[in-house]
């Protein structure tokens, strides 16, 4: 987004600040998610392998 005083120059925004490179991107919310992803996948898993038709196709 253009700078409204100067329209050709950036405005500075705290995303274009240099990261700490010890920091993982996302930090601690990204390693959140990514927890959730797995846990729901191997539920998903689970519940795929226990499924089953009752014999009269129900």
């Amino acid at each position: 987004m253009p700078n409204q005083t100067y329209p050709t120059q950036p405005i500075d925004h705290p995303g274009n600040a240099e990261v700490d490179p010890k920091v993982k991107a996302g930090g601690r919310l990204r390693a959140w998610w990514e927890s959730a992803v797995r846990v729901l996948e191997r539920a998903e898993k689970s519940i795929t392998e226990n499924f089953r038709v009752p014999p009269n196709g129900g």
